[in-house]
């Protein structure tokens, strides 16, 4: 925690109050770099903040996700704003269950928006914070088996218990991204010395 209040990341949507808003720029971040999606926040939080508003401009949107290499996406966010228009009154539902439902929207995503809009006690996990989690405990389960997100699972809520929860998942998440790189950078990460990956001197 003391290292995400030095070095908190400005990703705007996380601090949103629009719903849509958020989810929309969790979808776009899957496989997309930060400092991409980062540029279409403005934009889509003036003028396209509403599935409403999207599918209103359907052929602007898509030329600009096109732009980013965003096509494959695109279709499937048009069809999402469509569902939430007809299904849901143009809300975004905070419910697990009806969220997966939503094309684009996988375990990750739908996790991430409970977390951030919803205030859910979920942790955060993706291929950053699982390799981080593996390294740090050392697990050397599989990454493709069952019982390793398990883990993985009881490893996060461990750290995160007794803390601001959705906070220290956000802290979680950017140390993985930022320190605990598939290169780790050992040589400036606060955790180096209880690490049993930096133990072992694989870095």
């Amino acid at each position: 925690m003391e290292w995400y209040k030095k070095n908190e990341f400005d990703h705007p949507w996380r601090t949103s109050n629009n719903a849509f808003i958020v989810l929309s720029f969790e979808i776009f971040l899957q496989r997309t770099k930060i400092s991409q999606v980062r540029k279409l926040f403005d934009l889509f939080s003036k003028k396209f903040d509403s599935p409403e508003k999207v599918l209103k401009n359907k052929k602007e949107v898509l030329s600009v996700l096109n732009t980013l290499g965003l096509k494959h996406r695109a279709l499937r966010y048009i069809k999402l704003c469509e569902i939430l228009t007809e299904k849901y009154n143009g809300k975004v539902p905070c419910s697990k269950k009806d969220l997966i439902s939503l094309p684009g929207v996988g375990d990750y995503i739908s996790d991430a928006f409970l977390n951030i809009y919803c205030k859910q006690k979920i942790p955060l996990i993706d291929r950053n914070v699982s390799r981080f989690l593996s390294r740090y405990f050392g697990l050397s389960i599989g990454s493709s088996k069952p019982e390793k997100t398990s883990i993985i699972k009881e490893k996060a809520k461990s750290i995160l218990s007794g803390k601001n929860f959705e906070e220290a998942s956000l802290a979680l998440l950017d140390f993985s991204i930022y320190i605990c790189k598939p290169k780790p950078r050992c040589d400036i990460c606060p955790l180096s010395n209880s690490c049993k990956w930096k133990t072992k001197q694989k870095c």
